[in-house]
């Protein structure tokens, strides 16, 4: 009997022939796997089998025919041979010439849907590109396979520029590793090819060639590729974020060194959003920010508009912010931990006060309903209901404390404790808050009461900024 010819057998696109006597009488075709342990069938053919036709001196074995993985190898010393079984008896190919040969398969890793393909910590599925973590080990590439399990026969991987070779990897320089059920291939993000990212590419132009050990290649889709960005900590000059105390009022600008990190690039940038310290988007800017450099970012002035007021915080526990950059290449998120620059901050806009007392005070609350309003015509009157303050911005999420002032014989004075936001609620809209009555009982701000027009309110935010209210005075009747 003469079997296959080559050492390398393409399972998926050789024919396979097998001379000899009484062939016609066959009952299995196995093939043999001499090494884990010794003669194990890995695989069975017989003469009911699809693309498999005998004659009394041939065995013909289409292309394709043989199922995958277990076969597959990327070793050219593990090879496989041939026994084939007849009513006459058994015979191999094993010390036949060409009789022992190691078997893959073409990698089959296209599909128009990249995102079937690639994955990993470090593909980014919004953008369809890998984007490398500097100093990282969370950028794992995977490819996997779109036509069954047929990378177990993968020898290199060429990671490709428009065609071009940037560099190869190889199995036996274990730079990747393979599934052992032959369908994913994973590169660890210390083992990409740097000068495949380092120059970044927001297109299709990255691709990966795949050659298995008998010499047929494929390309992949193409992806994007570049260095993932880092945020390490906001510097600023223009008085929008205070380091000192860790706020962020949203209508100032940050510029000049700016935001200082890594991987800053107009063309691959999405924009800047803010995340609460539960990792939830709570805003997005309404322009891409300033690219002064590869390592520095400039936020213009209101870029968080009052559209964005669910980025604003009262600085109460759990209401800290954090600044994340979205790029094609995966985000960069400021580092939670405080320190020079870094850390949980708030974030506030100063509300400006209705047009006058009716408007601030007179109102209805908005949602939750339920509120009943205290005040009528120029008074607040503690026995009619709570206390409602109105603003012309959506700004009342980012206010710390509210304090009751008297301006009594031309000597304004605050009133009682400042109120906290653990004792209101801020509308839905966020333009309004609703003190319940009971929250200012109890004696302690009963010298808000005045006939004449005298009492107030000091709205002040967590970036500690003031909107005194001492030209919108009101009468206050019956706290007690």
């Amino acid at each position: 009997m003469t079997g296959p010819v080559g050492s390398n057998f393409g399972r998926d696109d050789s024919l396979m022939t097998i001379t000899g006597t009484n062939l016609d009488t066959v009952q299995t075709i196995e093939m043999v796997d001499p090494t884990i342990p010794s003669t194990t069938v890995i695989a069975t053919l017989t003469p009911g089998s699809a693309g498999v036709t005998t004659t009394p001196t041939k065995i013909t074995i289409a292309a394709d025919s043989w199922g995958d993985n277990l076969l597959d190898s990327a070793v050219a010393a593990d090879k496989r041979y041939l026994k084939v079984t007849t009513l006459a008896g058994s015979a191999s190919t094993l010390a036949m010439v060409g009789g022992n040969f190691t078997v893959s398969a073409t990698p089959d890793v296209f599909d128009s849907n990249v995102d079937l393909v690639f994955g990993g910590s470090g593909y980014v599925p919004q953008y369809d590109a890998y984007g490398y973590a500097t100093g990282g080990t969370d950028g794992n590439l995977t490819i996997t396979s779109q036509g069954g399990a047929d990378l177990r026969g993968v020898t290199s991987i060429a990671f490709q520029t428009s065609a071009a070779t940037d560099g190869t990897l190889t199995l036996a320089g274990d730079d990747y590793t393979l599934s052992t059920d032959g369908t994913t291939i994973t590169v660890t993000n210390d083992k990409v090819v740097a000068a495949w990212y380092s120059t970044p590419g927001i297109t299709d132009t990255k691709t990966l060639k795949l050659t298995n050990l008998a010499g047929n290649a494929t390309d992949t889709s193409g992806i994007g590729a570049g260095t993932r960005p880092t945020i390490t900590s906001i510097t600023d000059t223009a008085n929008a974020y205070v380091e000192a105390n860790n706020y962020f009022i949203r209508t100032g600008a940050i510029g000049a060194a700016g935001i200082v990190g890594t991987g800053f690039f107009n063309t691959s940038q999405k924009g800047m959003v803010m995340i609460d310290e539960a990792g939830n988007q709570v805003g997005v800017m309404t322009a891409a920010p300033t690219v002064a450099s590869p390592t520095s970012l400039q936020l213009g002035a209101g870029l968080f508009d009052d559209a964005n007021f669910a980025v604003d915080s009262n600085g109460s526990a759990g209401s800290g912010r954090l600044l994340r950059y979205v790029s094609h290449f995966g985000n960069a998120t400021l580092p939670s931990a405080a320190g020079a620059g870094t850390g949980y901050f708030t974030v506030s806009a100063k509300p400006t006060k209705a047009a006058n007392i009716g408007l601030m005070y007179g109102t209805a609350f908005g949602a939750p309903g339920g509120v009943t309003n205290g005040f009528a015509v120029d008074t607040y009157n503690y026995t009619t209901g709570d206390l409602v303050i109105s603003v012309q911005d959506a700004r009342m999420n980012g206010v710390a404390s509210i304090e009751l002032w008297r301006d009594a014989g031309g000597t304004p004075a605050k009133v009682g404790a400042s109120i906290t936001p653990a004792q209101w609620t801020v509308s839905a809209d966020g333009k309004q808050i609703h003190i319940p009555k009971t929250v200012i009982a109890g004696g302690t701000y009963n010298t808000w009461n005045d006939v004449a027009l005298k009492s107030y309110v000091k709205i002040i935010t967590s970036g500690a900024e003031t909107e005194d209210t001492v030209s919108l005075p009101i009468k206050v009747t019956n706290v007690p």
